[in-house]
């Protein structure tokens, strides 16, 4: 898809106590791309410009201790595309509180092109009034929250990030990432979005849809004595059999003590876990290349591609071919 070649203003709002990450990601991911849309189209406009607005301007203290230079709130100029990006951070509470804050981003929806946030500034947007009847994410921590404070929000806990009707909402800080550079994919196109990747070094262009409560990341809560061995296994090779009394024998338990374990340790039994860790490895290999669903099925454990496809229909309410389409290159 070609992508609109004009400018767009990117602005990020502080408050004290917000988080630095929150706010720093996200404008970085934005800056390196206007680089790289320089270096590969030197003829066409600056992509993006980065602006750092407070309410009151001045220096900013984030959550971290360190102080950012700010502008004072602004409305956008006729025809300028602005997107905004409130970061979240342990001062957004006392944000919400803001009255002027939460004014000018009534205001300045109105204007803007485009609003986003990033964990918690979630919570600025929902006090504006701006989330109402819309489907958004935050952190997993705070989603319950988000759902009973602004019951009038589609709150969506599994997703790291959500875009609706130009709305986009992410969750913890590093989905901020995720998000910003889904926004340059769909800005600037998928080139220059992996080519902002590769020099950032992202290990991954993460799909919106993938969950905040992914199977590596649990896994890495295993008590050290008992399953991280097992499952840094099984997530090195989703390919192999895996049957259960493979995984006991592994780990130098009984099945019964090792389903006991994994419930304890993990919510979930060997066979559920594999099987999550197998649709994972499914879902990466759609995005990152081009083989066959016969070999992706083959390379993740899956087995067959009717197989595969009765895993994602029963797990996301989509085929692989529906999936790779969406997300993959």
């Amino acid at each position: 898809m070609e992508a609109s070649r004009g400018t767009r203003d990117i602005w990020s709002v502080l408050y004290s106590g917000a988080n630095l990450l929150d706010i720093a990601g996200p404008l970085q991911v934005f800056a390196t791309a206007a680089e790289q849309a320089f270096l590969h189209r030197p003829s066409t406009p600056v992509a993006y410009r980065v602006r750092l607005l407070s309410r009151d301007g001045g220096l900013v203290r984030t959550s971290s201790g360190v102080e950012i230079q700010t502008e004072r709130f602004r409305l956008p100029a006729r025809r300028q595309r602005v997107t905004l990006i409130a970061a979240g951070g342990h001062g957004s509470d006392a944000a919400m509180q803001d009255t002027r804050l939460l004014e000018w981003l009534r205001e300045l929806a109105r204007g803007a092109e485009r609003m986003a946030s990033v964990c918690t500034g979630a919570f600025l947007l929902a006090a504006a009034g701006l989330l109402d009847g819309r489907r958004v994410t935050t952190h997993w921590d705070y989603c319950g929250r988000l759902a009973t404070q602004f019951p009038r929000v589609k709150v969506e806990p599994e997703a790291i990030y959500i875009e609706d009707r130009g709305l986009w909402t992410s969750a913890g800080v590093t989905s901020g990432l995720d998000m910003a550079l889904a926004l340059v994919e769909r800005d600037l196109g998928h080139k220059l979005a992996s080519l902002t990747a590769r020099r950032l070094v992202f290990y991954l262009r993460r799909p919106g849809t993938q969950s905040q409560f992914s199977i590596p990341l649990i896994a890495q809560t295993a008590d050290k004595h008992r399953l991280s061995a097992l499952t840094d296994w099984i997530l090195a090779h989703p390919d192999y059999p895996h049957a259960v009394e493979h995984m006991a024998a592994r780990a130098a338990m009984s099945q019964r003590t090792l389903y006991r374990v994994f419930r304890d340790e993990l919510q979930m039994t060997p066979n559920d876990f594999v099987e999550r860790i197998r649709l994972e490895t499914a879902k990466r290999l759609l995005v990152e290349g081009n083989d066959s669903l016969e070999r992706i099925a083959f390379k993740s454990g899956l087995g067959s591609r009717s197989r595969m496809c009765a895993l994602f229909h029963r797990r996301l309410q989509t085929s692989p071919t529906q999936y790779r389409e969406r997300f993959g290159p």
